[in-house]
């Protein structure tokens, strides 16, 4: 059984690098600047964004930011 989609969704906070406020495939590399070079720096898993911490099942901390979730699940759902 799946959570609710209604409850997994983007939390629209941003890290340091301003990424993660809402679906987007930009790789989660500190080098990769937000709105430079997009095209080939993509995260090999798909979109992303931040959520907030216990709704999506799939939810996983930020290897940069301990302290945010993020998941891959909540971009795949139909809005």
């Amino acid at each position: 059984a799946d959570e609710c989609p209604g409850r997994c969704q983007c939390s629209g906070e941003v890290d340091p690098h301003r990424k993660g406020g809402s679906c987007s495939a930009i790789s989660r590399d500190p080098l990769v600047v937000s709105g430079v070079g997009l095209e080939d720096k993509r995260d090999p898993r798909g979109a992303w964004c931040y959520v907030p911490r216990g709704a999506c099942s799939d939810q996983e901390f930020s290897v940069l930011f301990p302290s945010m979730t993020l998941s891959y699940k909540v971009c795949t759902f139909s809005r």
